[in-house]
């Protein structure tokens, strides 16, 4: 059984996401959000092994002279192949430009998109 995406439960956990994401953009340098008129704010999840699966949640705020929007509620997914084994979360923070925050919004429904991507992420205890 699917929840409904509009349902308010679904909605407090992109804000609870989107929480996450901000924690990391309180590191990007101020010029950043002067400069944009939206920002995308999600928290991430990839792994496996072979085959990878990534999905994440969050929030979108556009910006129109001086004026904040409401929070729009951010969900996507995606699988990948190749040489993958492991597991991580990320917080994602994206600074729109009008071209982008245009596509972004006026984007419905889903794309497909072949890329190819290298990460390595290694943590160290100490």
């Amino acid at each position: 059984m699917q929840s409904d995406p509009a349902s308010p439960r679904t909605f407090e956990s992109c804000i609870d996401s989107a929480i996450h994401a901000l924690e990391a953009a309180k590191l990007c340098p101020k010029v950043f959000f002067k400069g944009c008129s939206g920002i995308v704010l999600i928290r991430a999840e990839e792994g496996g092994v072979l085959v990878s699966a990534q999905g994440g949640k969050g929030v979108l705020v556009s910006h129109k002279d001086g004026i904040w929007s409401n929070p729009v509620a951010v969900d996507f997914g995606g699988l990948g192949g190749g040489a993958v084994l492991g597991y991580a979360e990320k917080d994602i923070v994206i600074f729109l430009n009008p071209f982008a925050k245009k596509c972004f919004i006026e984007s419905q429904g889903g794309h497909a998109k072949l890329n190819v991507d290298f990460g390595l992420t290694m943590y160290v205890l100490l």
